[in-house]
């Protein structure tokens, strides 16, 4: 009986109480609880192939203004046609803010144009980018990704090993994660990142 009124006590503070101390008790309370549920449903998830929800918080996938140069000009230099191109999943890019829906993928079935989510050794984030070069030496893969809007392939795309590839990128939901973005573009910011 003490336990339950201890709850509803706790209950009532946190949903009708008006001081800064249970505003900051709620935010606090409802961030353990969504980070709980996110797990949770990650799990359930899981069970259906999916590895990983991602937000897009960079532009480097972004077909916007002059993609002519940074994408289409710099692949056909390196041996891929537009038509190749086109072909490719999210041939239009990735908008910021989009949450995409990272699939688990045995390497060995990675193919160049299919965007991945990886996270190379000692960074801090994982990136979303796409597969420019499979490479085979003696039984072991590697890849090289490129973003869409680089204009070029950064010193960690290139021999991403297989254990740094987190998965495929195969579901966009536009603009939902745009919150998420925000507080984590402000975080970077506030870390020095960015």
């Amino acid at each position: 009986m003490k336990l339950k009124k201890s709850l509803k006590k706790f209950w009532d503070f946190l949903w009708h109480g008006e001081s800064v101390w249970s505003y900051l008790a709620f935010i606090i309370f409802s961030f353990i609880t969504l980070s709980i549920l996110y797990q949770l449903f990650l799990f359930f998830l899981g069970f259906f192939g999916v590895e990983d929800l991602f937000v897009v918080i960079t532009g480097s996938m972004l077909h916007s203004g002059d993609i002519e140069s940074p994408y289409y000009e710099w692949m056909e230099l390196h041996g891929f046609n537009r038509s190749q191109l086109d072909s490719w999943i999210f041939s239009d890019g990735l908008n910021l803010g989009d949450l995409m829906v990272i699939m688990k993928v045995d390497p060995e079935e990675l193919e160049v144009g299919d965007v991945i989510v990886y996270n190379p050794e000692g960074a801090e984030y994982k990136i979303i980018h796409r597969v420019i070069f499979i490479n085979e030496s003696d039984g072991n893969l590697s890849f090289t990704t490129k973003g869409d809007a680089n204009f070029g392939v950064l010193s960690f795309e290139r021999e991403l090993s297989c254990n740094e590839v987190v998965g495929r990128a195969e579901h966009r939901v536009p603009f939902v994660g745009i919150p998420k973005m925000i507080v984590t573009r402000v975080w970077m910011i506030i870390k020095g990142g960015v």
